[in-house]
């Protein structure tokens, strides 16, 4: 397991036909020395997330910091800025968590057209069963709203995608 930020957006790859998204993850630890002195050491991760991951792309930017968990092998190289040998780890991830660092643009909550107010998971989904009893269809998502008026697209799966936030709608409203 691997909690860092990445150091660049994250790449859709394909190779042999088969399609991975990959990307690099800065573990930094920072200490005092005994003398006081603060010191710094980051390890870099490269990870490779198996299949076509598109909902997931918008939120793995540079700077996103992520819980990775998988599969990990050493790599050694040379750091042109430490000018020296550095271990770094290879992980084939099983299981990757966004817990942040970024703004988020997904909300806690939202409201159907009906006025319920349906929770958000992490993974910036809602049931399924919840968007299909709004009228999601395979190809016709629904739109939502969150409490600070921001709209949202959701598929027939519980997928959500933000369309337009609440600062976005007074912004504009603003400029006019």
């Amino acid at each position: 397991m691997v909690i860092g930020n990445l150091g660049a957006d994250a790449q859709l790859m394909t190779e042999n036909g088969k399609e991975f998204i990959k990307f690099n993850v800065a573990e930094t630890r920072k200490w005092k020395t005994e003398d006081g002195a603060e010191r710094e050491e980051t390890l870099w991760n490269s990870c490779i997330l198996n299949g076509r991951q598109d909902k997931l792309m918008p939120y793995l930017i540079k700077g996103a910091k992520v819980c990775v968990i998988g599969r990990g092998s050493t790599r050694v190289y040379s750091s042109p800025k430490q000018r020296c040998m550095v271990a770094g780890l290879n992980i084939s991830v099983d299981k990757l968590e966004l817990i942040g660092a970024t703004p988020d643009p997904m909300p806690r909550n939202i409201v159907t057209p009906t006025g319920e107010i349906v929770p958000v998971s992490k993974a910036y989904f809602i049931d399924f069963q919840i968007a299909r009893a709004n009228g999601a269809k395979k190809d016709h998502p629904v739109q939502f709203f969150d409490q600070k008026q921001g709209l949202y697209s959701v598929d027939y799966n519980g997928w959500i995608t933000p369309l337009q936030t609440g600062t976005d709608t007074q912004q504009e409203e603003t400029n006019e």
